[in-house]
């Protein structure tokens, strides 16, 4: 129905689960790319069982993502058609249509770790959550900005350069090796791993 679905998906899921993970003893704790990242960050605040998020290539407002979009493809109309595209939003979703995921962030102390590559076309920086992680009022935010080659892109932060460089040089994807072109960088891995373990130590 729009970017902020996962949102709903994600509350449901998490209702859903909140039960068993109690009777259980399991810790909740979240790993999002884009969308998903958005749909982490704007629910930590009403699901204080999670103790711990990733947010790879996540933007700040869904709506205003759009709108940046329509304005790069169709100039001034974009601004003629963005209160279309608000009241839709509005309709779907309600009040929190466009609500802020960096304000999310920075109404909690749950530990995050923001992720985002400097070169990513589908969340431009001024609308991403990797922008200016100093300002986030959350003490436990951490941050990686990916500034490699090829890796800096909107979905390939978790790759290695290799699997990276092979995805954005091929040509026929039928024909591609899913080993190498899915190949995951041990640094990054390790790097989430880490966090995950300090925030539940």
């Amino acid at each position: 129905m729009g970017l902020q679905q996962i949102r709903r998906d994600l509350a449901a899921f998490l209702d859903d689960r909140q039960e068993s993970n109690e009777r259980d003893g399991l810790s909740v704790v979240l790993y999002g790319h884009s969308a998903g990242a958005y749909a982490a960050a704007t629910e930590l605040s009403a699901h204080p069982e999670i103790r711990a998020a990733v947010c790879i290539s996540g933007f700040d407002r869904p709506v205003t993502l759009m709108y940046g979009h329509a304005k790069d493809r169709v100039g001034f109309l974009a601004d003629l058609e963005y209160p279309f595209l608000h009241l839709e939003s509005v309709l779907l979703f309600g009040r929190n249509a466009n609500d802020s995921a960096r304000d999310a962030i920075s109404a909690v102390s749950v530990p995050v770790l923001i992720v985002g590559g400097d070169s990513d076309d589908l969340v431009p920086y001024e609308n991403s959550l990797i922008r200016d992680p100093e300002r986030y009022e959350n003490p436990n935010v951490r941050s990686m900005l990916i500034a490699s080659a090829y890796r800096s892109e909107h979905s390939t932060p978790w790759l290695s350069a290799g699997a990276a460089r092979y995805r954005a040089e091929l040509t026929d994807a039928e024909t591609a090796d899913k080993a190498l072109a899915n190949e995951l960088d041990p640094t990054f891995l390790e790097t989430v791993l880490r966090f995950y373990e300090d925030a539940l130590r």
